[in-house]
């Protein structure tokens, strides 16, 4: 094999090639960072989106001699 060739398999543009696994481990990495941060806020929209008005109270489908008792 050549010199120049040698060179160019050694230090040539395609001589580092990445594992796509690192990739995975810092999208990983990120993810389970930004998780709590999710919970939080999904947390805050589930408590914004509760209705905030009182339970009514079913007297109309009482009999009439039967008192309504709200409480």
């Amino acid at each position: 094999m050549d010199p120049a060739k040698l060179r160019q398999t050694a230090f040539g543009r395609r001589s580092e090639k990445s594992d796509p696994g690192q990739f995975e481990l810092a999208l990983e990495n990120l993810e389970t960072a930004i998780a709590p941060i999710h919970d939080e806020e999904d947390a805050k929209d589930w408590a914004a989106k509760r209705p905030s008005k009182p339970r009514a109270a079913n007297c109309g489908s009482l009999p009439e001699h039967l008192p309504c008792i709200e409480g």
